[in-house]
């Protein structure tokens, strides 16, 4: 008798699995709970305002074979260019620093703005007078 009811009730458990009627393949059904938080974010990063602008910028491909060679090289470019060799010191926040970032950031507003078009910088147009 009981042997019965544990048939049946494993018999009812193999119906209900999402490969039943796969013949040759086992799915696994764990739930892995680590993976969740390992790849997903608690807040939307800086740039973004909202999940789905974020979600969607991730879609985008960045590969060759996707996009134009100019599309390309605009979205694999670093956001920031050094010369070969050159120390980058790490940045230590002291008053003094603080105040010289801010006059530098002041300067930076100040300075004619260089386009990136076609991976080489291109100064603006001067004005004819």
């Amino acid at each position: 008798m009981q042997c019965l009811l544990n048939r049946r009730e494993r018999e009812k458990a193999a119906a209900s699995r999402a490969d039943a009627a796969l013949k040759f393949v086992v799915l696994s059904e764990k739930w892995d709970k680590k993976a969740m938080t390992k790849y997903s974010t608690q807040s939307v990063p800086f740039p973004f305002d909202s999940k789905d602008t974020y979600e969607r910028s991730m879609r985008q491909p960045l590969g060759r074979q996707y996009n134009a060679d100019s599309a390309f090289r605009d979205l694999t470019r670093p956001a920031v260019l050094k010369n070969t060799g050159v120390v980058i010191e790490p940045i230590r926040y002291t008053k003094p620093v603080a105040q010289k970032a801010e006059e530098v950031a002041a300067k930076q507003v100040k300075a004619k703005v260089l386009t990136v078009a076609g991976g080489m910088f291109k100064q603006p147009k001067k004005r004819q007078q």
